[in-house]
């Protein structure tokens, strides 16, 4: 989980807001529309899609390029 929650955090950080230490323990387990809504809660500008979008372009290129696939 934290190759995938780690780097989402930096769209809060870009944002320039503050968040719970506990961040990710908080996301983990909301989806995509749970934690864009968590993150425009927190002050992140944007649309619920334009957030998605960003998570999508965070994550997708490490799970398709640094991520090893699980047996």
């Amino acid at each position: 989980m934290g190759h995938w929650a780690k780097p989402l955090i930096s769209i809060v950080d870009e944002a320039g807001v503050d968040y719970p230490k506990d961040i990710i323990k908080q996301i983990t387990p909301l989806g995509d529309k749970g934690i864009a809504k968590y993150f425009m809660a927190l002050g992140v500008e944007g649309t619920e899609e334009s957030i998605i979008e960003k998570m999508h372009d965070i994550a997708f290129p490490k799970y398709r390029d640094i991520i090893e696939a699980k047996e």
